[in-house]
């Protein structure tokens, strides 16, 4: 998705502060779990912007006739495959056409011979994603800005999720040296219930982990530390993950009563 630099004059012209979001969604957005002080403001060149935020403010991509073509494509085909090929440059949410694509390949500018090669079946895929692709916008709005996968991300219908080091070949999904390596270097965070008491645990050893009740983003402080079994009710959403100091983090798991995160 294209469109927004997350600056608009026209905002400034209705009397806003000229900021807006910038989607990784085609559809309309609405900046709802945006934050209501921006953490930074006070350039010179906006003497009266003392508050960056954006919440509430819609933006739509300008490249959403792209999606549109996704969608009538599917419709047309009637059942035939419809391979969707999209140039990456950031993060994008997949929920509005994943379900309408037999297959997905995502590139970053390369040439398109090597693009038909891969459509053609002349050359097996072997990339790995540099990046999470997020399940929606607000996971995106939640993230830190300092700490690295800590998005919810999508998973599709074959029950794939989109995280760091995804990437499929012809046997299905690629586990080799690279993931070995890079992925989940640092194990995900496993909640387990007993009664309404819940434990979190990490197969990781000497790492810390850190949670929050109202699904928010777990900051690496004390506060959001994890220290022992804790009762729970059906109103929380709970959201971990584990930091190995001096190492890497793992990747953000959430759990809600009966509903573990995939």
């Amino acid at each position: 998705p294209t469109g927004s630099a997350g600056y608009d004059s026209k905002d400034v012209a209705k009397g806003g502060n000229g900021y807006v979001p910038i989607p990784l969604q085609y559809g309309p957005y609405t900046a709802s779990s945006g934050r209501e002080k921006s953490i930074a403001a006070g350039d010179p060149v906006e003497p009266g912007v003392t508050n960056r935020s954006y919440k509430n403010k819609t933006v739509t991509a300008s490249n959403f006739n792209d999606l549109k073509t996704v969608l009538e494509t599917k419709a047309a085909m009637k059942g035939k495959p419809v391979v969707v090929v999209m140039t990456l440059s950031k993060p994008v949410i997949p929920a509005e056409f994943e379900q309408s694509a037999s297959a997905i390949v995502a590139c970053f500018g390369v040439q398109d011979q090597a693009l038909l090669d891969i459509l053609t079946g002349q050359t097996e895929p072997s990339g790995l994603l540099p990046f999470q692709l997020p399940a929606n916008m607000k996971t995106v709005e939640l993230q830190n800005e300092d700490i690295p996968h800590d998005m919810i991300c999508y998973t599709d219908a074959n029950n794939h999720t989109y995280d760091f080091g995804f990437g499929m070949n012809w046997k299905g999904e690629i586990h080799d040296a690279r993931t070995g390596k890079y992925v989940n270097a640092i194990s995900k965070p496993k909640f387990s219930l007993k009664g309404q008491t819940l434990a979190i645990t990490c197969a990781t050893p000497d790492t810390k982990i850190y949670y929050t009740l109202d699904g928010s983003t777990p900051a690496f402080s004390k506060e959001n530390e994890y220290t022992k079994p804790f009762a729970i009710n059906g109103n929380m959403v709970i959201r971990a993950i584990a930091k190995k100091y001096g190492q890497n983090n793992s990747v953000l798991v959430e759990y809600q009563p009966k509903t573990l995160s995939k």
